[in-house]
């Protein structure tokens, strides 16, 4: 009886809908998929979206080793998305501030830039945790055939698009003004504010670094990249061909 292999798609928090699509291309060409690889995608191994901007996923390494014990299973590849931290702190903040009141990002900027912490830590810490066969970095921008090529290469097996949904700098301050205020704003209600704010002129974003704190933070990441590249059992870059169906 054949082992089952697990391989894993880690979508950072903050990417929006790309894991859903993700999810939805492996569910529609499931039939082109082996019986013994099953294939998880997961938002929240790392850590919750908050834990992004509170020391960079502290409890990573927790979360991975749980998740290990309960598979039961050998890791085959891991595919894990990065982004450099100019704008992925802001894309993590804006996703909080979607839902929950946030701190000003001004006031939480200095902190992230001093901390060091970031994506080389994590994938020293999957390497450890999950023992993958394979582990496979993928830097932002990233499309989901690319993810897909990079989970099932070889396989063919259909992109659903990506829901994307706009969300215009005037309509999240207003949304975190009424979330601090403690007013609670339903679903429906939210997409129409956000669809009205899209018409309107949009002032300097709402979360943000400076020109210097952004230049430093680029700095780290293609430090970090350089560590990566460097590092035994890992690739940068799907590097594989994966016939794609267009939906």
């Amino acid at each position: 009886m054949s082992r089952t292999h697990h391989h894993i798609f880690l979508a950072a928090p903050g990417f929006g809908p790309l894991g859903a699509s993700v999810a939805r291309g492996l569910a529609q060409g499931r039939a082109a998929l082996t019986a013994a690889d099953k294939i998880h995608v997961d938002e929240t191994l790392m850590g919750r979206a908050g834990a992004g901007l509170s020391g960079f996923f502290p409890m990573a390494p927790q979360r991975m080793r749980r998740f290990a014990t309960k598979i039961q299973g050998p890791v085959g590849r891991v595919v894990l998305l990065t982004q450099s931290y100019d704008t992925y702190f802001p894309q993590i903040w804006r996703h909080q501030a979607q839902r929950r009141a946030m701190p000003d990002f001004g006031d939480i900027a200095p902190a992230l830039v001093r901390d060091q912490r970031g994506w080389a830590d994590l994938v020293a810490e999957v390497l450890r945790e999950l023992n993958p066969r394979d582990l496979v970095v993928l830097p932002a921008p990233v499309t989901p055939a690319e993810v897909l090529a990079a989970l099932a290469p070889g396989v063919a097996l259909p992109v659903a698009p990506l829901d994307t949904v706009q969300l215009p700098d005037t309509g999240l301050a207003m949304l975190q003004r009424l979330l601090r205020a403690g007013v609670s704003i339903a679903p429906r209600q939210a997409q129409r504010l956000m669809a009205f704010h899209a018409e309107q002129p949009q002032p300097a974003p709402l979360a943000g670094f400076g020109v210097l704190e952004a230049a430093r933070l680029r700095r780290r990441y293609e430090q970090d990249l350089d560590r990566i590249a460097a590092t035994p059992g890992v690739r940068i870059g799907a590097m594989a061909p994966l016939a794609i169906a267009a939906e």
